[in-house]
């Protein structure tokens, strides 16, 4: 506890006029700042919310003040309180309109993106039905062209066992007429050879 009270002591001493140096070195070793923040007499605990609980928010907001900062903050007036306060308030409101500027150009983006995969899913649809009637219109002809095969394949089979019926009609006529031609040979007597 004596370290604090050392601290302490050099911190009044640093910063007994408005004009204390912030960065002022201390000629004895810093303690450790380990902060305890209360609401209505009781520590925060990790139920407590900032966001829905006023009193909480107001709570850390006062207790994360360091006790250096205590000691700059009580050597101001009055006025260069209220002006330092506006000048932190203005600074936060551009850092948020600056986050809330990000947030909306960075939802402009995406909506952007959204639209183009949008129009490219289109775009992938209409190709994939064109793909898929342009596959129909193959396969249908391709049936087209598998029963006009069926049909010329029945047609020249059946017109070959046509013809091999004739051929083997034609060569049994053959051999009966050739038969004839050897049975009128064998009646006719024969003729004198010509010198």
């Amino acid at each position: 506890m004596s370290n604090i009270f050392k601290v302490l002591k050099a911190l009044t001493m640093s910063s007994s006029s408005s004009n204390a140096n912030p960065n002022h070195v201390l000629a004895v070793e810093p303690v450790v700042w380990r902060t305890t923040f209360e609401v209505n007499g009781r520590p925060v605990t990790i139920e407590d919310t900032v966001m829905d609980n006023e009193d909480t928010a107001i709570a850390v907001a006062r207790d994360m003040i360091l006790p250096r900062d205590e000691i700059m903050l009580a050597a101001r007036t009055d006025i260069e309180a209220v002006n330092q306060s506006l000048a932190l308030s203005i600074r936060a409101t551009s850092s948020l309109v600056n986050v809330a500027e990000r947030l909306h150009a960075r939802r402009l983006e995406l909506n952007t993106q959204v639209l183009d995969l949008h129009h490219q899913i289109k775009n992938l649809r209409n190709r994939l039905r064109d793909k898929r009637r342009h596959r129909n219109n193959l396969e249908r002809r391709n049936q087209e062209l598998n029963a006009r095969v069926d049909f010329w394949r029945d047609y020249v089979n059946t017109r070959h066992l046509e013809f091999e019926e004739e051929m083997e009609h034609m060569h049994k006529q053959f051999e009966e007429f050739r038969g004839m031609i050897d049975h009128q040979d064998e009646n006719i007597p024969n003729r004198p050879r010509t010198v």
